[in-house]
């Protein structure tokens, strides 16, 4: 029973230190086999426009490093972008981010974070975010992460477009690391 309640301390303790490098309020949202995933939120006086930061923190040395802080009011140009034939994500700013709802570490490479969010109520903007090279590529999707494959671990996205005669029909992408498109699938249905 001691070595039990021993071995709860030192883990307390531990996290207590990790905790201590990472700003007040940080609360997890992610975890990777070598770090995990916080953030935090900035309070302001406009709660709908409030921003938040990624922070990683490893489990080797509780060094804790500021990834990204959004910018809830930016303006995300969609112009050049067509759902329908997206070859290829568009290297961006961190301006670029304006909200965070979630977070995955990519599974093969640990540098890599896909980041996504719902800025506008309706549509998912999703990021290939690399941490190493400090470089963020929004993925031509307007729907949703759907997650990784298992043999490559390309990115899979969903987006939506329209029939000419009305209604909506998804659209699978996957992408790899880079943002370069390597699978896309047309969901369509017969029309009555």
């Amino acid at each position: 029973m001691k070595k039990i309640l021993s071995l709860c301390f030192i883990a307390s303790l531990a996290f207590s230190a990790m905790a201590a490098s990472l700003p007040e309020g940080a609360r997890i949202i992610a975890q990777g086999g070598s770090y995990d995933v916080f953030v935090v939120e900035h309070v302001t006086d406009n709660p709908e426009m409030q921003p938040v930061s990624l922070w990683t923190c490893s489990h080797h040395n509780s060094e804790a490093r500021c990834i990204l802080t959004t910018h809830p009011d930016s303006q995300l140009d969609m112009a050049s972008y067509s759902f329908s034939t997206p070859e290829q994500g568009k290297m961006v700013t961190e301006q670029a981010v304006k909200c965070v709802d979630g977070v995955w570490v990519h599974p093969y490479d640990e540098s890599i974070l896909v980041v996504s969010g719902i800025p506008d109520s309706r549509n998912v903007y999703t990021f290939i975010i690399d941490t190493v090279n400090r470089t963020i590529t929004h993925l031509p999707s307007n729907s949703a992460f759907k997650g990784f494959t298992d043999e490559d671990g390309d990115i899979l996205v969903e987006s939506y477009s329209y029939y000419p005669e009305g209604g909506r029909y998804s659209l699978i992408a996957a992408y790899d690391l880079q943002g370069h498109r390597v699978g896309f699938m047309e969901l369509k249905h017969p029309q009555p």
